[in-house]
């Protein structure tokens, strides 16, 4: 996925609002747990910090995507995938 904006800042936000959306509709496909197993996504706890020494991408290259999604996590309601 990519997205453009006339400036870097705006490319990144106009990224955010696309994945936001796309995380969104596969939710409301029923097919989010597929589609983020598929793209090789893992549940980490606790999750990773991008300041981490040897991380291979830089803190500024992160960028941070809202969903509106809660996540109750008791056994009985984990992900599958």
């Amino acid at each position: 996925m990519h997205s453009q904006g006339e400036t870097e800042k705006k490319a990144k936000k106009n990224l955010e609002e696309a994945l936001s959306v796309f995380f969104v509709s596969c939710f409301e496909r029923g097919a989010l747990d597929a589609v983020l197993k598929q793209c090789g996504f893992k549940a980490l706890y606790p999750p990773l910090q991008p300041e981490r020494k040897g991380s291979l991408v830089a803190k500024e290259d992160y960028i941070t995507v809202p969903i509106p999604f809660l996540v109750d996590r008791t056994p009985e309601t984990e992900c599958h995938a």
